[in-house]
């Protein structure tokens, strides 16, 4: 009891091993350091006052910490990489070949594992100011990630850090009853880091517990919080979220800092779409920017995508990188409630606009489509062969 070890794996030393039980007595810790590639050949399980700290990952390739069989996070166990830091140097990249479950109390975590205080992509977070990541700061240092592939850390504050980045690859299902996050700093702080980016790749997702990349908490509702991170979650053969529902996969608190970003694939978004919301459930100052130059070329690539502003959700459409107008094409295009804002600027959305969705298009009358710079955008809708302008 009240004994702590720690096994550390340098940097530069692969490492492969049967399994792994992490498990310590009352008031003690077990911990397990990977700064090289870890292979476990059957099973992991991180017990109470147990924690796994995975740093290696690579953003363009296969994970490089691979376990063979389930992976079981117990309550007060964890799962977390290292961090935080002005650069991007560790994230928790992890495939599992069976199922991977975080039971009640559990945690696999990036929380505060982002940019160190003041820093983000872009430069220095000043004093006085908010970070940057899915949307705008104060600071109004630009949105940065991917939306289908998020990876990206979360920017700091003068008070707090942002979130870290958590890529998980398993096999089978996965349940959480517990926590996956990877939040921003925060508590009683005036400015909050920025939330960080989940992707979750599984068979299916379920249980009651709860994925947040969200900024962190502030002490007032006013423009010190910092922006939402990003969340996307792949299920290769559930066909919907009804197990886990996108209640409880979050990627924004209820303040007035820019909205996180929440992209929902499962197996029957071949046919009817993959969900992307951007929402929160007050309004908002600051926008959330799409589409984002590292998803691919807008024209193609968010053809199956339902893009849904919710309630507090403010989007802003930047111009292309040659600060000409952009098209964007889209499955569907849903403004859900009367604060749900698109400045469109001078671009274009082409809608295919199914018909299982069009009834819930505009169902608010008082949305703001807010069109500036003298040339509007404009919305075109196709269906069935016809052709709808509104400008």
């Amino acid at each position: 009891e009240s004994e702590n070890i720690t096994v550390t794996v340098p940097a530069g030393n692969p490492i492969t091993i049967k399994s792994l039980v992490l498990a310590a007595g009352a008031g003690g810790q077990a911990n397990f350091n990977a700064k090289s590639p870890l292979t476990v050949s059957e099973y992991a399980y991180v017990c109470s006052g147990g924690t796994l700290t995975l740093d290696v990952y690579n953003d363009s390739g296969e994970a490089p910490n691979v376990v063979s069989n389930d992976v079981v996070v117990y309550s007060g166990g964890k799962i977390t990489h290292s961090g935080n830091k002005s650069t991007e140097n560790a994230k928790l990249h992890l495939a599992v070949l069976g199922d991977m479950t975080v039971h009640e109390g559990g945690e696999v975590t990036a929380t505060k594992k982002g940019y160190s205080k003041t820093a983000c992509p872009h430069g220095t977070v000043p004093m006085g100011s908010s970070a940057s990541h899915a949307g705008y700061g104060k600071q109004n240092h630009a949105p940065y990630g991917s939306i289908f592939r998020p990876l990206s850390w979360g920017g700091g504050t003068s008070d707090e850090p942002g979130g870290g980045a958590i890529h998980l690859i398993v096999s089978g299902n996965i349940t959480v009853n517990g926590t996956i996050e990877a939040e921003g700093g925060g508590n009683n702080s005036h400015y909050s880091g920025a939330g960080g980016s989940i992707w979750l790749e599984c068979a299916s997702l379920m249980g009651s517990g709860l994925v947040s990349a969200r900024q962190g908490l502030n002490r007032f509702d006013l423009s010190y919080t910092s922006s939402g991170g990003r969340v996307a979650v792949y299920q290769r053969t559930a066909k919907d979220f009804s197990a886990f529902p996108k209640s409880r996969i979050l990627a924004t608190r209820n303040k007035v800092a820019a909205c996180g970003t929440v992209y929902l694939e499962s197996a029957s978004s071949s046919v009817a779409g993959a969900d992307l919301y951007i929402e929160t459930d007050t309004s908002t100052n600051y926008s959330t920017q799409f589409p984002m130059d590292e998803d691919g070329d807008a024209s193609t690539c968010y053809a199956n995508v339902n893009l849904i502003i919710g309630k507090g959700g403010k989007v802003v459409v930047p111009r292309g990188a040659d600060d000409k107008p952009r098209e964007i094409r889209l499955r569907s295009l849903m403004l859900s409630s009367s604060n749900s804002t698109l400045n469109l600027g001078v671009n274009t959305f082409i809608v295919t606009d199914p018909s299982w969705r069009r009834d819930k298009d505009w169902a608010s009358r008082s949305v703001t489509v807010d069109l500036y710079n003298k040339v509007p955008g404009k919305i075109v809708y196709l269906s069935r062969g016809t052709m709808i302008f509104i400008r």
